[in-house]
């Protein structure tokens, strides 16, 4: 039985991509594609780079949740650190040539930010390592993702780099690519995995549902119309009288406007279900799932709805913990093992600085209990010093509080009446005269009288 020529070509493509990969030729992320050509299995879909760029710049919470990431990676600040010994400061000596190339490739920060906008897009960063005739290491620049392709053989191992932009075509060994990524993909341990390859589809799907929106407002904020024109008008007449629909009934402009058109026999409106409109929902459910596979809580792209400043501040901690300390260590792991191949760092590491949360209320609560000072309890809230010659010296002493009263740290267990050491004693020498008397008036008063 002659097979269909769309089986017979697939079949074709998944020989001659096993080839290759036996060859070394062709990773199996490649082959995969290839033998997605017998029919739509979504094992077997490959989402091209391209479409992950274009949900990005057209899906709105995509845009903003990947923004956030890229700028809070690394915005407390970086230090090197001394891997024989944490006790000690890292020498300048070591790291120098590292920070140069920082300079010259627009500072950590523009390179970091880069890092983190690609791989959440791509799930890979790329920076071609430009390097004078001599070796040295000029600077790092980065490349679009979507123009690299990869040449490995059957055990991974990467033979070369390809760079496609239109008809030119450029080569780079290995170690002239720095390549970061955070997820391996299981079809290629060579790329690694876009995040946003999980919510492609939902994502897809409200930039849809925003277009249909859009052209609905666009058709006179109303649903589609038919126009049924009268049969003896000539094709000129016709298309005139749809010239003349178009022009004055287009745009949310036109919306309630009467007109009158002299060809047009009846005009019939198309039913639209309700549920069709109910954008907001599906907006909603589409949110929820970006923000999860990007580990961005959704107060963070100031959806409000449902917060105060209580669950805020616990919302932000979270998602520095457990999204932004993470990247942290990662990029600061890549950047090092490229400082330590390239640019002959022997001792150092590169360390991005951890944020530690002073709530509204963690900072009351250390006031109360004298663990911190007031000046040091403003400094947290970002207010000026009081200066103690107006203030008094308390200011800058740790009291507790109890709700009712207050006491300095340091007169907690001490009487706070002292007394001299004669009224002391001469208080209790008449208390112990007064309990001896109201012993003997008990003993005499239970006794016959003589």
């Amino acid at each position: 039985m002659t097979q269909p020529l769309t089986a017979r070509v697939g079949g074709l493509l998944k020989k001659i991509g096993s080839s290759l990969e036996r060859k070394g030729y062709l990773s199996s992320y490649g082959l995969n594609a290839i033998a997605a050509y017998k029919g739509i299995n979504i094992e077997n879909i490959r989402i091209s780079v391209d479409s992950l760029f274009t949900v990005w710049r057209n899906q709105g919470d995509v845009f903003a949740a990947i923004r956030e990431l890229a700028y809070n990676v690394g915005s407390n600040g970086y230090t090197w650190e001394n891997d024989k010994d944490p006790d000690k400061d890292a020498r300048p000596a070591d790291y120098a040539e590292m920070e140069r190339v920082f300079k010259a490739s627009g500072g950590l920060e523009a390179i970091k930010r880069r890092m983190v906008r690609d791989v959440h897009i791509a799930g890979n960063a790329y920076f071609h390592i430009q390097k004078a005739v001599s070796g040295k290491v000029l600077k790092l620049v980065p490349i679009d993702a979507r123009t690299m392709q990869v040449v490995c053989k059957e055990d991974g191992s990467i033979v070369s780099w390809i760079q496609k932009v239109g008809l030119k075509t450029q080569t780079f060994k290995p170690e002239e690519i720095f390549q970061f990524k955070t997820e391996d993909d299981p079809n290629s341990p060579v790329y690694g995995l876009s995040p946003l390859e999980p919510v492609i589809w939902e994502v897809r799907t409200d930039i849809a549902a925003l277009l249909s929106n859009y052209s609905f407002f666009q058709n006179s904020a109303r649903p589609d119309t038919q126009y049924i024109l009268d049969e003896t008008l000539s094709d000129e007449q016709q298309e005139d009288v749809i010239r003349q629909l178009q022009d004055s009934l287009t745009g949310a402009e036109n919306h309630h406007k009467a007109l009158a058109i002299k060809g047009v026999k009846d005009v019939k409106t198309l039913t639209v279900n309700p549920r069709d409109m109910e954008y907001n929902i599906l907006r909603r459910f589409t949110t929820e799932k970006v923000c999860s596979v990007l580990g961005v809580p959704k107060t963070i792209l100031n959806y409000t709805d449902g917060v105060n400043y209580s669950t805020n501040d616990g919302q932000y901690r979270k998602f520095w913990e457990g999204t932004i300390q993470p990247l942290n260590r990662m990029v600061a792991d890549a950047l090092t093992r490229l400082a330590k191949e390239q640019f002959g760092v022997q001792e150092s590491s590169i360390k991005f600085n951890d944020r530690h949360f002073d709530t509204e209320e963690s900072v009351r609560e250390d006031l109360k209990l004298g663990i911190i000072t007031i000046n040091e309890a403003r400094q947290k809230r970002g207010m000026d010093y009081y200066d103690p010659a107006d203030m008094g010296e308390f200011v800058d002493k740790a009291i507790i509080f109890n709700g009712t009263a207050a006491i300095p740290v340091v007169d907690v267990g001490q009487d706070p009446q002292p007394m001299a050491a004669d009224e002391a004693s001469g208080q209790d020498q008449s208390k112990a005269v007064k309990l001896f008397k109201e012993l003997a008036q008990r003993y005499l008063y239970g006794r016959p009288k003589a």
